[in-house]
């Protein structure tokens, strides 16, 4: 639970990230050089943010489980989950453009409550930094179901029927730690 907590703050980061950007909303804003002491403060807060989510359930998901993940379909999420993400984003860019919404109160309603739309639809575990850490989000389909799976860019999926070795994070989420 707090796995996917994290996976998702991690990855919504990066639409607050273009948010204060868009708005010019520094945290070192006293002199012209400081926007961007405060642009590389947000990145590597955002990095750190996406390596210790996913270091987190990593380590901290449940113990290995005994079943084998079996496999009839396998894709990546980013095709599926990349149009909703940059939705978000285009609403983060335009949400000062309404001339009604005014208040920093209302803002963060509505980031809030995009927010838990971001979790209950599983959007949050396309983080852009475990892509260049080198971990994947795959779905999988099979007859019982279909589930996220995260795992390392090395080994190719597409060929396997049957994955073991795997971590639950939650009922429909396994994550493979890098061999």
């Amino acid at each position: 639970m707090i796995g996917k907590i994290l996976a998702n703050i991690s990855s919504f980061y990066w639409i607050l990230f273009f948010y204060f950007l868009h708005n010019q909303y520094f945290i070192l804003d006293y002199c012209k050089n400081d926007k961007y002491a405060s642009v590389i403060l947000y990145l590597l807060f955002g990095l750190l943010l996406g390596w210790y989510s996913l270091t987190y359930m990593i380590k901290k998901s449940y113990e290995k489980t005994k079943d084998d993940l079996s496999i009839e379909k396998i894709y990546p999420v980013y095709t599926e989950y990349m149009p909703i993400y940059l939705a978000i984003i285009v609403i983060a860019f335009e949400l000062n453009n309404f001339p009604d919404i005014q208040s920093q109160f209302t803002i963060s309603l509505i980031f809030f409550l995009i927010y838990i739309l971001f979790h209950i639809s599983n959007i949050g575990y396309l983080n852009p930094i475990w892509y260049f850490i080198g971990y994947r989000v795959y779905k999988i389909e099979n007859k019982q179901s279909n589930y996220i799976f995260i795992a390392h860019k090395n080994i190719n999926y597409k060929s396997e029927i049957r994955i073991s070795d795997i971590r639950k994070v939650d009922e429909f989420t396994f994550i493979k730690k890098k061999d």
